[in-house]
């Protein structure tokens, strides 16, 4: 069941209106927002300047994330990161994470089975193995409360 917005809080559309009226990029951190697809940049389509998400939650690296948003706003992320870190004169805002080549190439691997598999099928799977969990534990409801 989705949580109803507090309505002393300002929607993203006006965060990025405000933040856009001073000058200031709006990050949206959307990290377990993987499914359904279409999530994936749509905080940047409504305008945000950056969303990033985690790969983990599509079986990547426990590190790893994508993140989406222009050309300028990567470019700008790319330059936190930790490859030649120290050999740079500007180094970035603290001590980038590092992120391997391997881990790299399993983000790739990770979303592309993430975007062409059948979730429907995923989330079926999901679910029976949820209630294979469950069903053994029916037979104590009530009692360990």
């Amino acid at each position: 069941m989705a949580q109803e917005p507090d309505p002393k809080s300002l929607s993203l559309e006006d965060t990025i209106e405000i933040a856009h009226d001073k000058g200031v990029p709006v990050l949206v951190d959307a990290a377990g927002q993987i499914y359904p697809l279409d999530l994936f940049g749509s905080y940047v389509r409504m305008g945000a300047d950056f969303q990033c998400t985690a790969a983990k939650y599509m079986s990547s690296p426990q590190s790893t994330g994508l993140a989406f948003g222009s050309e300028d706003m990567i470019r700008k992320l790319a330059l936190q990161s930790f490859v030649s870190y120290e050999g740079r004169r500007i180094r970035g805002v603290g001590r980038p994470q590092k992120v391997d080549r391997q881990e790299m190439v399993g983000v790739v691997a990770a979303v592309q089975r993430w975007m062409t598999m059948n979730h429907e099928e995923r989330l079926a799977d999901t679910e029976t193995k949820c209630r294979n969990m469950l069903n053994p534990l029916q037979r104590y409801t009530g009692r360990y409360r």
